[in-house]
């Protein structure tokens, strides 16, 4: 009884500070999002507003309008996640290349008083994204 405790106590320490790193993301699927320079943001919502929004001013990717024309696809999923105190919003992105290849995806959340978070949601995904699409670039560059 006490080995079973023990195994349970471990796997939740274990769980617990995986909780707070970001996904890996493998070689092979970093050189392909390293590729891209034109997204095109598929989603209608706040989250995917935001994304159009501030991603040329938060990342090295350029925003574009024609799906067809684009390096990749960038679909935004938006949750609300029911807070008494707090407007919160889970946001995920999955990026594809025109070959079906899904290259990155993240999930991040967001707060507000006033508002619902979205935009908090959206530039905690673009933080990540520059980090791997845009290595060297920095948002002082631009």
């Amino acid at each position: 009884m006490k080995t079973t405790f023990k195994i349970v106590v471990f796997l939740a320490m274990v769980s617990v500070c995986q909780a707070g790193k970001k996904p890996a993301i493998s070689a092979e699927n970093l050189a392909k999002l390293q590729t891209v320079k034109t997204v095109f943001v598929d989603g209608n919502s706040e989250s995917a507003d935001k994304l159009r929004e501030k991603l040329e001013s938060w990342t090295c990717l350029k925003l574009t309008n024609n799906k067809t024309n684009a390096h990749a696809i960038m679909t935004v999923e938006e949750r609300t996640k029911p807070n008494a105190d707090l407007n919160k919003v889970a946001a995920s992105v999955t990026i594809t290349m025109p070959n079906g290849d899904q290259v990155w995806s993240r999930t991040k959340a967001g707060e507000g008083f006033v508002h619902s978070g979205a935009g908090m949601a959206a530039e905690n995904l673009l933080h990540d994204l520059a980090k791997d699409a845009c290595p060297g670039w920095s948002r002082r560059n631009h």
